[in-house]
């Protein structure tokens, strides 16, 4: 057994070298071109375009490793938002439409299920999604077809809908030979599978990890010559909750806008009073029984006292059944500092107007699922204050809870940090990842400490000291606080960082 085991550490190994030479070798040679030709512009564009390529398949093939890390050892656990499947269906193709058209691809999608609302772990199900069907696209010559079907099943289980989604293409099949072994890490051999299109090896491992930690199957139909279908079976928590217990307070000084949202949200259900300012919405949380309103649909830009103001003030209320009621700003300030704001303040999430019915629906029912998704901003400010007075460095970053842990925003403590001058060169830095900002050493340790927290701990998600490399090479420790919330669309840490290397060596 234990010879078994390291002879798959020793092939593992060796396929991640293999992998990552061929991109190195790349970039060496071209630059070595591109010093040589720097007068030519034309060969000296084209030695940067590929060099960018070889760079970007280094960092895909770095955030594979690491997620395949993740999953497994057991790391990765499921969260559950409310969802429906034909929105999540539209983000999706809409992630592919400009490849689709440059293939000529016809892609399309066909939805028939009982349950569209269901609760659903957006990151690993868009995960899965978008790994089957790139691969479908690489495989799929020019004019081909790919379709994406989900039917929902019989199931016994009940509140449970069990979904199968088919992602079919039109390409040259799968061989016999490799079939079998499709799913292992680095089933396909060399840098570049058929076609020429260069592939890490660990995406389809990925998914059939995904897949086994949401309790689905997958299989495999391939025709020779004419296609490939992947089978996705996977069950799915139906959306039990009833719109008609839930009352919404609605802060919305404009009486138009007041009343096109009130007749939206009453025609789905719910209970739906008005306060026509900040004062007011205060006012009426203030007085009301606990548990009263369910929620808070607060406008920005009001008289006497504006929506962060409110807020501000309504997480500070001494019962906690007041202070921690969910609230959703719903206003027209939709720049993405307006979001930042928005959530700083202490929001759950965010949604631009004028608003489509179904997202601000999907989010109300994502906010319910996770009331305690919200920025203590007491917390943020007073770890600040705390590390600044030591005179340590501090840093903020925000990074969606996505399988890429896509960082963005940045401020410019976090770059000097990591010994950036500007945001965008600590991005570059890091590979824009979240998950290449650990320390290779600790990131199991760090994983660990963020899943402890949010065990034990409904309000405060994370507390966890890191180290990380600057761009020096120099190893720094870090200690920082995050929440988490939904910015209207999916979920994103907002993190601050502080540099206590020195008061560690000073104890």
């Amino acid at each position: 057994m234990s010879k078994k085991k390291n002879s798959a550490n020793t092939s593992f190994i060796f396929n991640i070298a293999h992998k990552m030479l061929t991109p190195l070798n790349a970039m060496m040679e071209f630059t070595n071109v591109l010093e040589n030709n720097l007068d030519d512009e034309k060969q000296a564009r084209e030695c940067i375009n590929k060099i960018k390529n070889s760079h970007e398949f280094m960092r895909t093939l770095i955030n594979n490793i690491l997620e395949t890390a993740r999953l497994e050892s057991g790391i990765s656990v499921v969260e559950e938002a409310y969802g429906n499947v034909h929105i999540l269906m539209k983000a999706v193709a809409k992630e592919f439409k400009g490849l689709m058209k440059k293939k000529n691809i016809q892609f399309s999608t066909d939805i028939d299920v009982k349950h569209p609302d269901i609760m659903v772990d957006f990151t690993k199900v868009k995960g899965i999604l978008l790994n089957l069907i790139s691969n479908a696209h690489k495989y799929t010559p020019e004019g081909g077809q790919i379709t994406v079907t989900i039917r929902e099943l019989d199931y016994d289980k009940p509140d449970y809908a069990l979904y199968q989604t088919t992602i079919s293409d039109t390409g040259s099949g799968i061989s016999q030979d490799v079939l079998p072994f499709i799913f292992d890490a680095f089933a396909t051999s060399g840098s570049a599978p058929q076609g020429g299109v260069f592939s890490t090896g660990l995406g389809l491992h990925i998914v059939k990890e995904l897949v086994t930690v949401l309790n689905g199957t997958i299989d495999i139909k391939t025709r020779d010559g004419q296609g490939t279908d992947f089978i996705l079976t996977i069950p799915h928590r139906i959306n039990t909750q009833i719109t008609k217990d839930m009352r919404i307070l609605l802060a919305e000084d404009n009486e138009l806008n007041a009343d096109i949202a009130i007749a939206l949200l009453e025609d789905r259900g719910f209970t739906v009073e008005r306060a026509s300012d900040g004062k007011q919405c205060v006012e009426m949380i203030q007085d009301s029984e606990p548990g009263y309103y369910s929620i808070v649909l607060m406008d920005v830009e009001m008289p006497y006292v504006n929506g962060h103001q409110a807020t501000k003030i309504i997480r500070k209320l001494r019962n906690p059944a007041h202070s921690t009621i969910p609230i959703i700003a719903m206003t027209a300030n939709a720049s993405d500092e307006d979001k930042r704001k928005t959530l700083l303040v202490g929001m759950n999430a965010h949604v631009a107007k004028p608003f489509d019915v179904d997202k601000l629906y999907a989010t109300i029912f994502n906010v319910l699922a996770h009331k305690n998704y919200y920025i203590q901003t007491d917390g943020l400010e007073t770890f600040r204050k705390k590390y600044t007075n030591l005179g340590c460095k501090c840093g903020f970053f925000i990074y969606h809870v996505d399988w890429d842990e896509q960082i963005t925003y940045a401020d410019q403590g976090t770059a000097e940090i990591f010994g950036c001058a500007t945001e965008a060169e600590f991005l570059q830095l890091v590979g824009g990842t979240f998950k290449t900002m650990v320390h290779a050493d600790d990131i199991e340790q760090v994983q660990n400490a963020i899943s402890q927290q949010q065990e034990s701990s409904s309000l405060n998600l994370d507390l966890v000291d890191y180290d990380i490399i600057r761009k020096d090479g120099a190893i720094r420790h870090l200690a920082d606080i995050g929440y988490k919330v939904f910015d209207g669309e999916r979920l994103v840490y907002f993190v601050y960082i502080a540099d206590i290397t020195d008061i560690n060596q000073e104890q």
